[in-house]
C-alpha cells in the first residue's frame, strides 16, 4: 500500500512527457539548423546528366538541381549556382561540402568546363 502512495500523479507524468517532447524538438531544431556544410571543400569534375527546376512554393524562389555522374562513377544531385549556366552533357566542376554534424556530403556545381 506504501508504493501506491509514493506513485506520481498523472498530472506531474504529463508535464515531464510536456517538457521532454519540448526539450527533444528544440535539441533536434538546434541540430539542424547547426548541421550546415563546413570548410575544408573540395573540388571534383562530373558530367551533367539531367537539369531541372525545383519549385520553392510559397516560401521562397525556385532552385536549380542537376544530377551528376562524377569522375569516380558516383551519381548524386547538386544545386547549381546561380551564375552557372548548364545543360546536359557537359562536363562540370563540383564543389563537395562535409556537413559538420552528420558527415553527409553536399554538393553544388560551380562552374562549366569548357569543351575540347
Amino acid at each position: 500500500m506504501k508504493l501506491i502512495r509514493n506513485l506520481p500523479s498523472a498530472e506531474s507524468l504529463v508535464r515531464v512527457l510536456t517538457y521532454a517532447i519540448i526539450i527533444a524538438l528544440l535539441a533536434a531544431a538546434v541540430w539542424i539548423s547547426l548541421d550546415q556544410p563546413g570548410a575544408p571543400f573540395t573540388d571534383t569534375t562530373g558530367v551533367v546528366e539531367t537539369v531541372g527546376r525545383i519549385s520553392g512554393g510559397d516560401y521562397g524562389p525556385s532552385k536549380l538541381l542537376a544530377t551528376v555522374r562524377l569522375a569516380d562513377g558516383t551519381l548524386v544531385h547538386a544545386n547549381v549556382s546561380p551564375s552557372v549556366v548548364t545543360a546536359t552533357g557537359q562536363v562540370a566542376t563540383v564543389r563537395v561540402y562535409r556537413r559538420i554534424f552528420s558527415g553527409n556530403n553536399v554538393y553544388q556545381i560551380t562552374g562549366i568546363q569548357a569543351r575540347q
